[in-house]
């Protein structure tokens, strides 16, 4: 990190301490203002060293925000490149973000961010740091159990629940940009278990078996639903399918795209069904 970076860094980190016992989050306005600052050059850094050297002073002032009960209040909707979500229960929050790694041409991309949980919304929230774990296989991901310190990785920008008996499952919805052809989206089971988060449950019923979670990648160009529809009480998504309709396309997802059809994930007993060529009309 170059050292002008660093020292404004470790300057509001110790404007921030010294007023760290205060409960007016506005305290905090100048190290959310250089997270604004960080953010944009996180998106849009021509080189990977300067996109690089901001994700690293962006990671230790969010890190050293979120060490106060003060800074996991903050609601962070200045900071663009930040994304926040929260679940209607208000017992888990999760903080993303991406880096952009490679050439423009070729792009590659990785993940941060932290969750906050509790288990009950009247108490301060527990933070740890999400790790991404590096693993993009579409076969893997179905199947993985994991921590916070071996995440899926992605822009979580969606949480769902559904509570059977005395356990709230939760669905986390991602937006994983894979290469410069391939995006993805992710649905992915969670839980609070003795206390402690766990991704990956399996409480996702499609094709017969139960998973962690369901993965679709398609074009990039393309744009996908995946989200929570509260009338429905259910997590609607669009079908993917190629648009060559040659049977070699199959699995060539830079071909797939939606085919104005749509599929859901359904709360059911503690468990998500996937349910087929559902009406979303008048939804």
């Amino acid at each position: 990190m170059p050292r002008s970076t660093c020292f404004l860094v470790l300057l509001l980190l110790h404007a921030f301490f010294a007023q760290a016992n205060q409960s007016d989050t506005t305290a905090l306005n100048p190290a959310v203002n250089r997270l604004c600052t960080l953010g944009d050059s996180l998106l849009r850094g021509r080189s990977t060293e300067t996109r690089s050297s901001a994700q690293q002073a962006f990671a230790l002032l969010m890190d050293s925000i979120l060490s106060t009960q003060t800074g996991a209040l903050l609601s962070f909707h200045q900071v663009k490149a930040l994304s926040v979500a929260e679940s209607p229960d208000r017992k888990i929050r999760i903080l993303s973000w991406m880096l952009r790694a490679g050439a423009e041409t070729d792009p590659r991309f990785r993940y941060f961010g932290y969750i906050l949980y509790r288990e009950d919304p009247k108490t301060t929230w527990n933070v740890r740091i999400l790790q991404d774990s590096g693993i993009r296989d579409r076969d893997s991901l179905a199947f993985l159990r994991n921590g916070p310190e071996e995440w899926t990785g992605g822009i979580c920008y969606g949480i769902a629940q559904s509570r059977h008996k005395a356990t709230t499952t939760y669905l986390l919805l991602y937006w994983c940009p894979q290469s410069k052809t391939i995006s993805r989206k992710i649905a992915e089971t969670f839980q609070l278990r003795n206390g402690l988060p766990v991704f990956g449950v399996q409480a996702i019923k499609a094709g017969g078996k139960m998973r962690s979670r369901l993965v679709f990648d398609f074009n990039a160009q393309a744009s996908m639903t995946l989200r929570f529809d509260e009338r429905m009480n259910k997590v609607i998504m669009d079908h993917l399918s190629p648009s060559d309709p040659r049977p070699e396309a199959k699995d060539q997802y830079q071909l797939y795209g939606p085919d104005l059809s749509y599929d859901a994930l359904s709360p059911d007993k503690g468990v998500w069904l996937l349910i087929r060529n559902i009406d979303v009309r008048n939804r």
